[in-house]
């Protein structure tokens, strides 16, 4: 076995040669090439193929020998078992498994049969009819965002995930291409990381596959191919017959409106192997909720395109209901000592203004009011109601590792489509940043929030745009398209909030939390009296 040994086909041509050009591939020296033999698994119960379950638990290091270990492996039953995530510690998910065979012929895999253990997350109390499911990995569609192509199940941090394939006919295999899960940049987190490979219970490879982008255009450049042999004539036909060379964009989701990649990141530069997971993938202290944002849509007159919700960092749940809405405020952007808001106004599924002149609203802390010398200042949570036509909001003294919340509770079970929240404009430093939605004690949201846009310095300038609507962002928890147009471009990701902000305080950025030793003493802040005068 060892004398067979090859290392894993890893990484993907750039321009000026074919990519399955043996250069490109680091597979090693392998000789007398064996077929894998006969299967040894029993068949048992109601299912055709019977997963080899190892004896020893996935390991959280990865000490074991890795590569490709068999040069075109002869069987039937391909198994996959997934040892670890590239973050995410409660979910994994893949988008699509492609194989040819030693001819270089693709293998069809729809033909076959394919489950999971656990088979989806459909397993879990809180989800049904997820449209997430193993079978979404051998329908075709293999570069996708879209939550009817993908596979996702729930994870255990040092436990396996297995994977079953029964191929339509024995075959050798020439190439195995797996598509790690693509859903968005921070949910790409939730894709397999190591895994190994079985055929026919001969171990076959073992090995750290690419996360995926989290966009359609560069899947494929990050999408593991697996090559079983050099053999020239195959690797040949298999670029003929690899309908991946020739149309990379498989799914409609590629004709999306995205937004530009922001300034800062090199063109071209892929996390297919980051180095540092993103804290808001491994910060959750329990498993969060997860629902689909796309299901297929209902059937509409020829020629309609549907539009797709924009993507948010979280995994929301449609149309959530509840009585009290709590916004968990947990950081600023740069201020060590007030923090603040504009507005809060919440949508019905339907994209109406739902209404909160009955509501109750309260905030800890209850506000500057509360400082001394302060009494009388209006910038007291109840304005946070007014919406975005407020001038001043609400403000509250804020010491840095805190968190501050505003908790609205509704007289009736209200139906959540939408919610609206304006950053603290007087000062955009003293905004919101880090923040959580919770709906009767269950978490909803959470995300960054925009800081509201800097004050022109010459007031003949006028806003970015009319009204108070610029400095919006929404959080859509909707299939509803008509509201999902509405609000799409008041969605925002983390990735483009921290990358494209900066806030400037007579010339100094002032998004930068201070280092403890030169955090002074909470400074004095002005009076805001009734009528919009400073005290």
């Amino acid at each position: 076995m060892a004398s067979e040994r090859r290392d894993c086909a890893s990484r993907h041509v750039g321009s000026g040669g074919s990519m399955y050009e043996s250069e490109h591939f680091n597979l090693g020296a392998a000789s007398n090439l064996q077929l894998g033999g006969q299967s040894s698994i029993a068949r048992g119960g109601p299912r055709s193929l019977d997963f080899i379950t190892p004896t020893a638990p996935a390991a959280s290091g990865w000490e074991e020998e890795e590569g490709v270990f068999v040069a075109l492996p002869a069987g039937r039953k391909l198994q996959m078992d997934i040892l670890s995530t590239w973050g995410d510690p409660y979910y994994v998910g893949l988008a699509a498994i492609e194989a040819f065979d030693s001819a270089g012929l693709p293998v069809d895999l729809s033909a076959g049969r394919i489950w999971a253990s656990p088979a989806d997350i459909n397993v879990l109390p809180e989800c049904s009819d997820d449209p997430r499911v193993v079978s979404n990995l051998t329908d075709g569609v293999c570069a996708t965002c879209n939550d009817n192509h993908l596979w996702l199940a729930p994870y255990t941090a040092g436990e396996r995930n297995l994977l079953g394939i029964e191929l339509p006919a024995p075959c050798r295999l020439s190439l195995v291409r797996v598509w790690n899960y693509n859903k968005s940049r921070i949910h790409s987190y939730r894709g397999a990381r190591r895994i190994e490979l079985r055929l026919d219970g001969a171990l076959i490879f073992r090995g750290e596959i690419n996360k995926a982008c989290g966009n359609v255009v560069d899947a494929f450049a990050c999408a593991e191919s697996i090559l079983f042999t050099l053999e020239p004539q195959t690797l040949t036909a298999i670029e003929a017959h690899d309908l991946c060379c020739h149309s990379p964009e498989h799914d409609s989701d590629a004709f999306r409106t995205e937004r530009p990649h922001t300034p800062g990141a090199e063109a071209g530069a892929l996390e297919c192997r980051p180095r540092v997971i993103p804290s808001e993938v491994t910060a959750v202290a329990a498993r969060p909720a997860t629902s689909a944002g796309q299901r297929e849509p209902a059937p509409r007159a020829a020629g309609f395109m549907p539009s797709l919700p924009p993507m948010q960092d979280y995994e929301v749940r449609l149309h959530p209901h509840g009585k009290q809405l709590v916004l968990l405020c947990e950081s600023t952007w740069g201020d060590p000592h007030y923090l603040g808001l504009n507005g809060l106004e919440l949508l019905s599924p339907e994209g109406t203004t739902i209404d909160l002149q009955r509501a109750a609203i309260t905030a800890d802390p209850i506000g500057v009011i509360a400082l001394p010398g302060m009494h009388g200042d209006t910038r007291t949570v109840d304005k946070l109601l007014l919406g975005g036509d407020c001038a001043w909001g609400w403000l509250a003294p804020y010491s840095l590792g805190a968190s501050a919340s505003v908790t609205l509770t509704m007289p009736n079970t209200v139906t959540i489509g939408a919610v609206r929240i304006w950053n603290y404009a007087k000062t955009p430093a003293r905004g919101v940043r880090s923040f959580q939605l919770l709906l009767d004690g269950a978490l909803i949201f959470q995300g960054v929030l925009r800081a509201a846009p800097q004050r022109r310095a010459d007031a003949a300038l006028p806003p970015p745009a009319t009204g108070s609507d610029y400095k919006v962002q929404t959080v859509l928890f909707t299939d509803n398209e008509a509201l999902i147009d509405a609000e799409r471009h008041h969605v925002y990701s983390s990735e483009e909030l921290v990358e494209e902000l900066q806030i400037f305080d007579n010339g100094v950025l002032a998004n930068q939390v201070l280092p403890p030793s030169d955090r002074q003493a909470r400074p004095m802040t002005a009076c805001i009296r009734p009528g919009g005068r400073a005290a």
